[in-house]
């Protein structure tokens, strides 16, 4: 018996409680852990939005968001540069990276961009 799941088609617009609006894909700037909670930056809003799930629970949810630290996942549209060991998003921030994401960042990117 082949029990084979199947992971569900990427949206093109996601919708966030307390929003009030759906979200486009490209507009989802990064996750960040916080304890037990994930902050979602959206692109346009001054603060982030708190969920009460964790940032494993997050990227699982949302396969098109690349993992790039314990406490950050970012999106891989909103990738400006890469160096070794800064990652620089759309809105200039420069984000540090361990020698261990740095070595897995290319193929994390990667992964992230094909299952959007």
């Amino acid at each position: 018996m082949n029990t084979t799941r199947r992971l569900p088609t990427p949206l093109p617009s996601l919708h966030f409680r307390g929003l009030g609006r759906p979200v486009p894909m490209g507009q989802i700037l990064r996750f960040e852990a916080a304890d037990n909670y994930t902050r979602i930056w959206v692109q346009g809003q001054a603060r982030p939005l708190l969920y009460g799930y964790t940032l494993r629970v997050m990227c699982q949810r949302f396969p098109f968001m690349a993992r790039v630290s314990r406490s950050l996942a970012i999106n891989p549209q909103q990738v400006q540069t890469t160096t070794n060991p800064q990652l620089i998003l759309c809105n200039q921030r420069p984000l540090w990276l361990s020698r261990a994401y740095a070595r897995r960042l290319p193929g994390e990117l990667e992964r992230a961009r094909q299952s959007s």
